[in-house]
This record gives C-alpha cells, structure tokens and sequence, in this order.
C-alpha cells in the first residue's frame, strides 16, 4: 500500500530483518594501567586524609545550610 502522495519503491521493499547485531570496534581487553595523580604532592598525603579534603565542601555547605536556617529561626522568633 502507498500513501498518497508517496513513493512506491519504499512501500515494496520487503523489512529487514532484527537478527543483525550492532559491531562493536574495540580492542582486546588489557589489564588496566595506574595512573598517576594528577595532583602534586598527593602521593605523600594518606587515603583518609585526602577522603577528608574531599569531603570538605559538602561538608562546608551542610554547615551553611545549618547556619541559614538557625538564623532565619533566630529572626522569626524575635
């Protein structure tokens, strides 16, 4: 069946079929190689430490966010 106003060489061709895969183009898997840090100095600061400094601006906004409210609580009680 065409459309009207279609073309027929698309309407008679037959469907593909769903059995083809998508190619994947990769390489052989290799072991993974460390990589240096990118920051430095950072290979003499131990792990908990560096956990620390990472954590730090959550940290730093879970107290802004503290301050704000114990504020606005101050001022709506005044």
């Amino acid at each position: 069946m065409v459309p009207p106003g279609g073309t027929p060489h698309i309407a008679d061709r037959a469907d593909p079929p769903d059995s083809r895969t998508m190619p994947v183009f990769r390489g052989p898997r290799r072991a993974r190689e460390r990589r240096t840090s990118r920051i430095p100095g950072a290979a003499g600061v131990p792990a908990p430490a560096r956990a620390l400094l990472g954590a730090l601006p959550g940290l730093a906004a879970v107290a802004a966010l503290f301050l704000c409210a114990n504020g606005v609580q101050r001022a709506a009680d005044a």
